[in-house]
């Protein structure tokens, strides 16, 4: 066996339980050949072999994030950016800035405003946007993903105006003089996404090459991503070539799992796809879709509603359809992933699961749910039972800890992102950012498990404290666990022989540091299939 490279000298945390810690590793043909102490792991070393002295640095299994939109984050690198904007008059100025560098007509597309931080104190309507951009379609999408405010030009030629109704599962604002005002919740964004230029493969393309070099800075080698939408990526076939096209380049991306949306489900079955076909750099995942919204949004679907307002949020299927689409996804041998983010969504999934498990015995389907943030005990002991992974992004916390309570009562807020008394449960979690949601780092997501700061900051209150999770649980979430969603418990997720050399290399000893710190670690270095593809200060192709 010929090894191709040794890294010594270092601190290894394999997260193995069989083998946890160890001081080198040696990798060969992209697969880990030994793990041991110096002396055991030089010994293998051979002519030719390249040897890393890592001085004491801390050796994880490479970071997996187990939902996230992977090129919809490179294509946000290149629209207006709106996070962190504190008022309409900011985002007013952003707007028009971009409207002077483009033609009479373009589309000026931006992301990540929450109206939350807003000094206004509301949300943006059509007549803002189009006292800042009036010769052109502007269309602006909330931090969640799950509510959009369009210009009077964008719904033009979107068709919608004041005789127009409201798609299933969506809804358009409206004054009280019964107008459009520039507010689209759920499914009513696909109304303007519809009528926007779609990105040519080329922009596509680079989208995800600024995602592939973001991921491999912060110490991401795998990735299970929802990348089909109106606006970006249409069809399958397009999502499996850019993803190939990097492999065949040679740019060592990560590994990839699509998440493939209902939307089209029948272009899956016709190519006879299923959970697990393709190979171990890109494959496909689940079957994924939309039963609500998000509560910033007020669109996620609540059994009772929000805190001073009589709505309940908005469920995407009515439970038949739901099952329906449930069912066609498990009969069909399909990982099945719903997102649901009220507690109400979230039982009409698992009626859903149940039902089609009843119907059709699958052994170990894995089926998720994808955030799964107000929960009881009840509806715990239901998802434990059949056997569903929660998905959950921990970074949620700092993006609406500080709002919780104000959306949904003390009562409803105790149960809210709590990520301790889900793992208490037995219920099996995995982790994700949800990027471009929240923001991509996995040591940021860690640190959000760990001190459950209500904002992105360490000087902001905890929410809820006593729900925090220790480091072992956290790093566990987007390493051993992520790996299992994906039914790649045998292959990542820990540092052990015979798995993927993928591994991050950490400046500091996550175990050891100050919980406030973590999200300050530097990633020193990241190898995905035994290749380095990131140093820092020294980044490949630089």
């Amino acid at each position: 066996m010929s090894i191709d490279l040794v890294l010594y000298n270092g601190n290894i945390h394999t997260m193995d339980d069989k083998n946890p810690k160890g001081e080198a590793v040696a990798i060969t043909g992209g697969k880990i050949a030994g793990i041991g102490t110096n002396s055991q792991v030089m010994a293998m070393k051979q002519d030719g072999t390249i040897a890393i002295d890592l001085n004491g640095k801390t050796v994880l299994p490479g970071f997996h994030d187990s939902h996230l939109h992977f090129i919809g984050y490179g294509l946000t690198l290149q629209m207006v950016p709106l996070s962190g904007v504190t008022s309409i008059a900011e985002m007013k100025k952003r707007i028009a800035a971009a409207a002077d560098n483009v033609s009479e007509g373009d589309w000026i597309v931006g992301s990540g405003w929450d109206h939350n931080l807003f000094t206004e104190a509301r949300y943006p309507n059509r007549l803002d946007l189009d006292e800042a951009s009036p010769r052109n379609p502007v269309a602006l999408t909330r931090i969640c993903g799950h509510l959009q405010v369009a210009n009077s030009r964008a719904l033009s030629l979107a068709g919608i105006d004041s005789e127009s109704s409201d798609p299933p599962g969506g809804q358009i604002d409206r004054d009280s003089s019964g107008q459009p005002t520039g507010v689209l919740r759920e499914t009513a964004t696909r109304l303007v996404m519809k009528v926007m230029p779609p990105p040519f493969y080329d922009k596509l393309y680079n989208a995800l090459k600024l995602a592939v070099s973001d991921a491999h800075r912060f110490g991401i080698t795998s990735v299970t991503t929802d990348d089909i939408r109106a606006d970006r990526v249409h069809h399958l076939s397009d999502n499996l070539k850019l993803y190939h096209q990097l492999w065949e380049e040679g740019l060592s991306p990560v590994r990839v799992t699509l998440e493939i949306r209902d939307l089209i489900f029948d272009e899956l079955m016709a190519a006879g796809y299923r959970t697990g076909s393709g190979d171990d750099r890109v494959k496909i995942g689940n079957l994924k879709i939309f039963q609500d919204g998000a509560l910033g949004a007020r669109t996620a679907f609540l059994r009772e509603p929000y805190q001073n307002d009589p709505q309940r949020g908005i469920p995407i299927h009515p439970q038949d359809e739901l099952n329906e689409w449930v069912a066609k996804g498990h009969n069909a041998g399909l990982q099945v992933a719903i997102h649901a983010i009220g507690d109400a969504a979230t039982d009409y999934c698992l009626n859903a699961y149940e039902k089609a498990q009843a119907e059709m015995v699958r052994d170990d389907p894995r089926h998720r749910i994808v955030h799964y943030n107000v929960v009881d005990k009840a509806m715990l002991e239901r998802t434990k039972k059949l056997g569903v992974i929660a998905d959950i992004q921990t970074t949620f916390v700092p993006l609406n800890g500080q709002w919780v309570n104000t959306l949904l009562g003390e009562d409803r807020a105790r149960r809210t992102y709590a990520w301790k008394t889900i793992m208490d449960a037995g219920v099996i979690c995995s982790g994700g950012s949800d990027c471009p949601i929240t923001p991509l780092p996995p040591l940021l997501g860690i640190w959000a498990a760990v001190t459950r700061h209500a904002y992105y900051t360490n000087e902001s209150p905890p929410y809820l404290p006593e729900e925090c999770l220790s480091v072992q649980q956290a790093v566990e979430l987007y390493t051993k666990w992520a790996a299992y969603a994906d039914f790649d418990e045998d292959k990542k997720g820990t540092v052990s022989v015979g798995k993927y050399a993928d591994l991050v290399v950490l400046e500091e000893d996550i175990f050891q540091v100050a919980p406030d710190q973590i999200k300050d670690i530097g990633i020193h270095m990241t190898i995905v299939d035994g290749q380095i593809v990131y140093q820092k200060s020294n980044r490949k192709g630089e």
